[in-house]
């Protein structure tokens, strides 16, 4: 606020005295002091608030501004401050003069009104007579400075517990910025006040426009043991920008100090602080904001982590609490009604215990009761586990509770961890994908709800590397909110363990690291139960594993298979219903097909198999994201005949299919091309199967002679059936054609003829028809004679275009005429145009 000079200078003006109330005695100031001072400071215009009186009668000097400036430092600019009081700024250079008369720490502030202003603030000894030095400081020997930049308040301190309590000057300079605006700032210096460790917080309220000091900043001491560590707990409300500061006098001399002295500076709700020495030190709130709002601050110094400076866990992201004395409490804040849990390690013995919390500061963090605890000895990794499956999905779905971090014995610190289930991805299914994870060194835990049924009996499957790594299970059967500790799992495992619940619900599931080490883990869990029979080629789309049973016939090439949607899933046979643990639950298990991201599939010689009850797992590998897929049987979609014509198979939404599995006779050492092209986004894929042996046969995928998207040429290295099955690797629509020829075979698979022969005459003797044996080794128009045995024609037959192979036609034993040819001996002989091929006797019987 603005202040007015009241006072009276002594006869050998050498300072500015106080009334005996260290206030303002308008008797002995008078109107002709009231007119020097007009006439000489007049263009500083502060009030001094010291004493309301004062101010009311000389505001009437508030309009007079623009005095000339001084040639030389006049003793008349100087102006007495009193304590605690906030004075407007008004120039661009203040000289002030303060009175200390009390043992405690003590500080001079200027506070700017623009952010972009910078004042300093310098401390003086006051001289005995008035000799001043030149502009614009005036003042000469120099204790202190605080010459930091725009945007944060410039203070100076002084240790009066060892200083001389006397009188100092203190020029406040503008360095740049705006610093003619009216008013510019404040200014105030505060004589210090005392608070006490462990005694509770003290808290100020600022209040807006008032001449309280505390605008500026505000001082106290506090005394402090050398070798102790103390928590300064600090909370401020409004829009000033307040900071907390501490001042040690460290050699226990005449100490004054700048603002870039402190011991150290803070925004945050706690700072810790070990005391070097020990002695009173100074304790500073600053504002390096002046607003007409109202604001506070709440301060407190105790020797124990303090309740109302949680430390807020970010969800997966671990904290690292040194090895202090007392006890840390964080915040823990679940966000969905799902499992959440806490986790401390440390090679000391950190305990944990949670409790309620209110919802807002400043005691956020303090519990007001105690719901569970985890008190293992080291190193046990302690854990807490809530269940907020029943707090609802309506708001607020979330909760905020408070769990303290104590250090029992040691000296290690700990890390600390919180993790709370947020989704889909955080439930781990019955018989469903694998959660694979990595904990790192700063990692402590990870939790997922499972969702269990009664009298159900579970395998849960732990697989981990590099760590050493636990399972917990977490149950609640009170169908409220439940905190519970480490010590009440209901189930601990390293590897794979069994559990029959009381219950049907969610239950928290958690894996934990009891060291430092980067691990791998993967978690499942799953039970035995059902089958699935498979009906052939329908596919059958589900999102957990599958176990599948199907019947099939002999005589055939069969085969099974599995695709996910987007994930990678794998598939087994086996040869009995039952006799493996969870999670093959089929006894003797056989094939593995466990490719990666194309379909899975397994195929089956039954023509050597035992037909009947078959039985496979389709399982979704890859882990984490919950995926569906679709398991197809296909029992057999028929023969491939060489050199017969193309099949072709059309894709789109009626035809789903992604298996087809057909079978081929092939001969050994002969030549074949398996023709295979496809049209479309379809993703194709053509496989030739061998039996090696002539026993039962199942293979995987990867066992194919070859797997092609093109035409393939082969040797068969065996005679026997051949499997060749088609896959579709993706969901998309298109055709395939599928063919296998064979340049030395007929269309009917026997070898192709390597010249043309007349083979055979039958029967002969004929009596009727007559069926005709022949060769082509190219594709013909084969004609045939009848001769009599004077070689005259006696008939012409013309066949139609074969192709090459062995061929068998019927022909009439008779002439041109349609006549039966008389007993006797003929001929028959086989043109391919002008040339004779081959000649044969044929007899008709009488």
């Amino acid at each position: 606020m603005e202040r007015s000079l009241v006072a009276r200078k002594t006869r050998g003006c050498d300072h500015l005295a106080p009334t005996a109330s260290d206030g303002c005695n308008l008797t002995e100031f008078g109107q002709a002091g009231l007119s020097r001072f007009a006439m000489t400071r007049v263009h500083f215009r502060r009030t001094w608030t010291a004493c309301a009186s004062a101010i009311i009668a000389v505001s009437a000097l508030s309009s007079i501004v623009n005095t000339p400036a001084r040639a030389q430092c006049q003793f008349e600019w100087l102006i007495r401050l009193g304590p605690d009081f906030g004075f407007a700024i008004n120039a661009p250079n203040l000289y002030d003069q303060i009175d200390v008369s009390r043992p405690f720490w003590i500080a001079f502030g200027a506070l700017s009104a623009d952010p972009g202003a910078d004042f300093d603030v310098s401390l003086y000894k006051k001289d005995p007579a008035w000799n001043p030095c030149p502009e614009p400081q005036c003042f000469c020997t120099l204790y202190a400075n605080s010459i930091l930049g725009s945007g944060r308040t410039d203070f100076v301190v002084g240790d009066f517990n060892h200083n001389a309590l006397t009188s100092f000057w203190v020029w406040t300079h503008c360095f740049g910025g705006s610093c003619t605006v009216t008013p510019a700032g404040q200014v105030a210096w505060r004589s210090g006040d005392l608070i006490s460790v462990n005694a509770g917080p003290r808290t100020v309220d600022i209040t807006a426009g008032s001449g309280d000091g505390s605008q500026v900043l505000s001082i106290f001491d506090v005394y402090l043991s050398a070798g102790t560590t103390y928590y300064f707990s600090f909370h401020t409300t409004g829009d000033r920008q307040s900071k907390l500061l501490l001042f040690a006098n460290v050699a226990a001399g005449t100490y004054w100090a700048g603002r870039a002295s402190a011991q150290f500076e803070t925004d945050q709700c706690m700072t810790s602080y070990a005391a070097p020495v020990t002695g009173y030190y100074g304790v500073v709130v600053v504002n390096d904001r002046l607003t007409s709002n109202p604001a506070s601050f709440r301060l407190a110094v105790t020797t124990s982590v303090p309740c109302d400076c949680p430390t807020v866990l970010t969800d997966d992201v671990s904290q690292v609490l040194p090895p202090s004395p007392g006890d840390a409490r964080d915040i823990v804040i679940q966000g969905l009604p799902m499992w959440t849990a806490v986790g401390a390690r440390s090679s000391a013995d950190w305990d944990l215990s949670v409790g309620n919390t209110p919802s807002s500061t400043p005691d956020l963090g303090c519990p007001s009761d105690l719901l569970a605890w985890s008190n293992l000895l080291a190193p046990k990794t302690d854990v807490l586990a809530g269940d907020y499956n029943w707090k609802g999905m309506d708001p607020p779905s979330h909760d905020t509770v408070s769990v303290r971090v104590s250090l029992f014995s040691g000296s290690a610190p700990a890390t600390v961890q919180m993790d709370g289930t947020t989704g889909a991805t955080d439930i781990i299914p019955d018989n469903g994908a694998h959660q694979s994870g990595t904990l790192y060194a700063d990692d402590v835990l990870r939790v997922w709800d499972v969702l269990l049924s009664q009298d159900t009996t579970y395998t849960f499957s732990l697989q981990t590397c590099c760590a050493d790594q636990r399972l917990l299970l977490f149950g609640n059967s009170n169908h409220a909110v439940q905190w519970v500790g480490r010590p009440d799992a209901i189930l601990e495992t390293s590897s794979t363990a069994t559990f029959k619940p009381l219950f049907t619900g969610y239950y928290g599931a958690v894996v934990l690291k009891e060291d430092g080490n980067v691990g791998g883990f993967s978690l499942g869990f799953g039970h035995c139960g059902s089958t699935t029979p498979l009906v052939t080629r329908t596919p059958f789309l589900w999102n957990r594993a599958v176990y599948s049973t199907f019947d099939q016939p002999a005589g055939q090439w069969a085969g099974v298979g599995v695709l996910g949607n987007q994930t990678d899933w794998d598939i087994r046979q086996y040869d009995q219903a039952s006799g493996s643990s969870w999670p093959d639950c089929f006894g003797s298990p056989g094939a593995l097909s466990a490719g990666s991201s194309s379909m899975d599939f397994i195929v089956g010689d039954f023509h050597h198999n035992p037909p009947g009850p078959q039985y496979a797992r389709s399982y979704q590998f890859t882990s984490g994201a919950d995926d569906f897929s679709t398991t197809e049987w296909d029992s057999g979609s028929g023969e491939l005949v060489v050199n017969d014509t193309a099949l072709t198979v059309t894709m789109d939404e009626t035809n789903v299919h992604h298996l087809w599995c057909y079978q081929v006779h092939l001969v050994s050492g002969l030549p074949y091309t398996v023709e295979f092209s496809r049209v479309g986004a379809a993703d194709t894929h053509l496989h030739l199967f061998m039996n090696p042996t002539t026993g039962g046969y199942w293979a995987p995928r990867s066992a194919a002679v070859f797997s092609t998207t093109t035409s393939q040429p082969y040797i068969a290295p065996q005679t026997g059936w051949y499997g060749v099955v088609v896959t579709l690797d993706n969901w998309d629509t298109g055709r395939f054609s599928l063919r296998v020829s064979s340049p030395v075979l007929d269309v009917a698979g026997a070898p192709r003829p390597v010249r043309d022969a007349l083979t055979a005459l039958t029967p002969n003797p004929a009596r009727g028809p007559l069926h005709v044996a022949f060769d082509l080794a190219a594709a013909a128009e084969p004609a045939f004679e009848v001769l009599d045995a004077q070689g005259r024609v006696r008939d012409t037959w013309s066949a139609q275009a074969f192709e090459p192979g062995h061929w068998d036609i019927t022909m009439p034993a008779a002439d041109d005429r349609g006549k039966a040819l008389e007993p006797g001996i003929y001929f028959v002989r086989m043109r391919l145009g002008p040339r004779t091929v081959a000649t044969r006797k044929l007899v008709i019987a009488p």
